[in-house]
């Protein structure tokens, strides 16, 4: 089977760059990712991580996987696509220069 692509799909760059918004924020993003065995504690470490690195001015965006699952799939069947996910924000959220703190 013959697999169809299209061609009349192109990039697009924005006007703002990651080092645009690097500068405007005052620092550069990244990911803090918590892991470990079910009831740990990485969801409490995560949210305490994030209102740290909030009050020292980082802009943060907290990914919590159990909460995610719930909102995402309802279900602990996509397990593995909720990480997937995640870890998708995660990118996106560096890429805007804020902090992700994810635990999963």
């Amino acid at each position: 089977m013959h697999e169809q692509k299209a061609t009349n799909i192109y990039w697009h760059d924005g006007a703002i760059t990651r080092s645009d918004r690097e500068r405007l924020n005052g620092h550069r993003g990244f990911t803090i990712w918590f892991t470990g065995l079910s009831g740990s504690g990485k969801s409490t470490l995560a949210v305490a991580m994030e209102k740290a690195l909030y009050e020292r001015g980082y802009h943060t965006y907290i990914l919590v996987g159990t909460m995610s699952a719930m909102v995402l799939t309802k279900t602990w069947a996509f397990l593995l696509k909720t990480v997937w996910r995640i870890y998708e924000e995660s990118v996106r959220a560096q890429i805007s220069s804020a902090t992700a703190v994810s635990s999963t």
